[in-house]
């Protein structure tokens, strides 16, 4: 009888696992590298080509420092709008440039990786231009996953996210204890950088 009984328990743990799968792998947990990710009430055009906000171009960036021993960058956050608040087909890309020795952003991408549409979008509770006529534009978050990307402690490298739609903008940042009030901008691929006195918001992770 216990003979049978074991085997029966034997069977309806078989079944069990059938029909449940194997267990989920484990996801890597993300750990916080960099934050500048506190929006305000402003943001700035950040495309690749011609922008529908301003009738020209404009590309942005800003800098950030890696310490400690978790240095490769895993995923990348960061908040926007977009014009007349219709969120358009997203097509982002992620370049991250070295300091060229001046404390600017050196002319060509250091690591490059198209997003497109694939980073997760949601809408927050904050806006931007509140209260101004034609404005009060919803503020967005998004996420992604990128090829890790390793730092070199200490260094400083600039991270410039542009979103090749004409219709987008990135948030600034609205905390007085995030940044150093310096940020990049630039015309088009190719040309050097010069300063912008705003900080933008994104937060850089990596995995444990």
């Amino acid at each position: 009888m216990r003979t049978k009984a074991c085997l029966t328990c034997v069977i309806l743990v078989s079944f069990i696992v059938a029909a449940t799968g194997c267990p989920p792998r484990r996801v890597p947990a993300l750990r916080l590298l960099f934050n500048q990710g506190t929006y305000g009430t402003t943001a700035s055009y950040s495309e690749m080509d011609w922008s529908d906000f301003f009738g020209g171009e404009q590309q942005l960036g800003d800098d950030f420092e890696l310490t400690g021993d978790n240095t490769t960058i895993t995923h990348v956050s960061w908040w926007g709008v977009y014009r007349d608040n219709l969120p358009v087909t997203d097509d982002f890309m992620i370049t991250i440039s070295q300091d060229n020795g001046t404390g600017m952003p050196e002319v060509g991408g250091f690591w490059e990786h198209r997003v497109g549409d694939l980073a997760d979008r949601e809408a927050t509770s904050g806006r931007v231009g509140p209260g101004v006529p034609g404005w009060n534009l919803t503020i967005y978050h998004y996420s992604c996953e990128i090829p890790d990307w390793e730092m070199e402690p200490g260094a400083t490298y600039f991270i410039s996210i542009v979103n090749d739609t004409g219709k987008w903008m990135w948030c600034t940042n609205g905390s007085a204890s995030e940044g150093n009030n310096f940020s990049v901008a630039r015309e088009s691929w190719g040309d050097a950088w010069g300063s912008n006195g705003l900080d933008l918001t994104f937060a850089l992770w990596g995995t444990e």
